[in-house]
């Protein structure tokens, strides 16, 4: 606190306000990860998992991964979706908590969705998520990317698609 106070009430009416910006966004992105972080029951990914979406539990002695499949129906399988054999409803799975994993999309194929009306979210590890809704705004892209990626993270990068 101390590198922000230059001296007269002026001055620390400046130092307490940007001191205040900065506590702010900081819990934009505490709640941003918290809400990242949301662990549901077995029930509530059943009913929020949707075809072609991968699961994970969050029991990291016995990790379980699960997909949706085209009939419905969830399925064991390996983190890359590649499905194994069925689920079958044994404690290990009933008692977990779970993680609906994002399903990444190529730069391409967000912007075609973007394109489309969808909105996009490009997601870089320890970083802000810059989200995109307009594809005729070029703003969010350029002010997010002016201080807080590269240009292979744009185009390389984990984008999202919001449904």
């Amino acid at each position: 606190m101390g590198a922000f106070v230059k001296g007269g009430i002026k001055d620390k009416q400046e130092d307490f306000a940007q001191v205040a910006g900065v506590l702010h966004e900081m819990s934009k992105i505490i709640s941003k990860r918290s809400d990242d972080m949301e662990l549901l029951t077995t029930g509530q990914m059943i009913d929020q998992l949707k075809v072609g979406e991968v699961a994970r539990n969050d029991n990291d002695s016995n990790t379980i991964f699960v997909k949706r499949a085209e009939t419905g129906g969830i399925y064991k399988c390996f983190k890359d979706g590649t499905t194994r054999e069925s689920a079958f409803l044994v404690s290990a799975f009933v008692d977990s908590k779970w993680r609906i994993l994002p399903n990444y999309v190529s730069f391409e194929d967000a912007m075609k969705a973007l394109k489309d009306g969808k909105t996009v979210e490009l997601h870089i590890d320890g970083k802000d998520d810059l989200v995109v809704q307009d594809y005729l705004d070029p703003d969010p892209i350029r002010e997010f990317c002016v201080s807080n990626c590269t240009f292979k993270e744009l185009l390389e990068g984990k984008w999202t698609i919001e449904e």
